[in-house]
């Protein structure tokens, strides 16, 4: 396709998308739209000379402009039925991110498997804080599949059990068993620190 049969064709596409001739050249600025109407009576005259030249650059950036085109539109082949189901399919897409906000999805996780079946094992487990004890004598198992709810007042050492189980060095006596290999996903209340990744943390 040379620069006249581009220019015609899109040219074409313009004043179908612009509904008229007529509105095409008010968009452009034009009072009438006998210039245009000239100018495509030229390209159609010219369609099969390889040298001919098509639009002046000048007349393009106004027609590209006044219909909102980018720069260089004129210049390039459209296939307007592949441009609408791109703006159909990116609409769609677009869709796909809108939440319905009065609606609230159910929260779900899902916990990997062990080989183990049980994860974990305290024992007459007491921990400490300095010198106070802040847990007596815990003993439990967590096994595959379990959901545990830890539940107690300010300073009566649950997240103290939580960091002796991720295996912070905490003052303890009894016994405490984890499955080798486990994976712990945690949070701590304190995020200042997290950088990276989620995968980093989970």
């Amino acid at each position: 396709m040379n620069n006249t049969q581009l220019h015609l064709h899109n040219l074409q596409l313009l004043v179908k998308e612009a509904g008229s001739m007529a509105e095409l050249a008010r968009r452009c600025g034009y009072y009438n739209s006998a210039s245009l109407s000239q100018i495509k009576r030229r390209l159609e005259q010219q369609i099969e000379d390889e040298n001919g030249r098509g639009i002046r650059p000048s007349l393009l950036a106004k027609l590209e402009a006044g219909m909102g085109k980018r720069k260089g539109w004129m210049n390039r082949e459209h296939d307007p039925e592949e441009e609408q189901r791109r703006k159909e399919a990116a609409a769609k897409q677009k869709q796909t991110l809108l939440k319905d906000i009065e609606s609230v999805e159910a929260l779900k996780i899902h916990p990997l498997t062990h080989a183990k079946e049980t994860l974990l094992h305290l024992e007459n487990l007491s921990l400490f804080y300095g010198e106070k004890k802040v847990c007596s004598e815990l003993s439990f198992d967590i096994r595959n599949g379990d959901r545990v709810i830890l539940r107690g007042k300010n300073g009566s050492g649950k997240s103290t059990l939580i960091r002796k189980i991720l295996g912070e060095e905490i003052r303890s006596s009894g016994k405490l068993e984890k499955a080798p290999g486990l994976l712990i996903s945690y949070i701590s209340q304190d995020t200042s620190h997290l950088r990276g990744s989620l995968t980093e943390h989970c």
